[in-house]
């Protein structure tokens, strides 16, 4: 069985107007949506199926400004509101010229690691802001085909 774009599954998930996609434009921002793992206390994905962080792009990335990439962020804590000191899992800085409409850039498996009971992502602008696009990021079992290399940019 195959896990599909859901609202429980979607970090991007606007609950006021119903859209599973999320405006990467105006800055830095969170996922409109957390995870909930279900249970308080750290959590392991080991011996399972895997569990991947998947996220393709709806609308193309532009800029104006000088934005070089944008840094999407995975991130773990133990309240719903990530009020206590957040930890970041994974990070991937992709290049703005590879975020084209319908490019699925990030299907990763997650790391079999302690994870506390709440996800959320986080895209991050670096170098400027975007003025256009739009992205959608879920967890699935279920990974993306990816058809052509991203460009992932090294930060110091």
């Amino acid at each position: 069985m195959s896990i599909e774009l859901d609202v429980r599954n979607c970090f991007t998930y606007n609950s006021t107007t119903g859209a599973l996609y999320q405006t990467l434009t105006g800055g830095d921002a969170a996922g409109q949506q957390t995870i909930d793992l279900g249970a308080t206390g750290k959590h392991h994905f080991s011996g399972r199926s895997p569990v991947y962080l998947n996220v393709r792009i709806k609308d193309a990335v532009t800029t104006g400004d000088g934005l070089t990439s944008i840094a999407f962020r995975l991130g773990s804590d133990t309240s719903s509101g990530f009020a206590t000191a957040l930890k970041q899992i994974l990070e991937f800085n992709i290049a703005i010229a590879t975020m084209t409409a319908g490019a699925a850039i990030i299907s990763v498996i997650l790391p079999d690691q302690s994870w506390q009971q709440h996800l959320r992502m986080y895209f991050n602008n670096v170098g400027g802001t975007a003025s256009a696009g739009s992205c959608w990021a879920w967890l699935s079992n279920v990974p993306l085909k990816i058809e052509s290399q991203i460009d992932l940019v090294e930060t110091a």
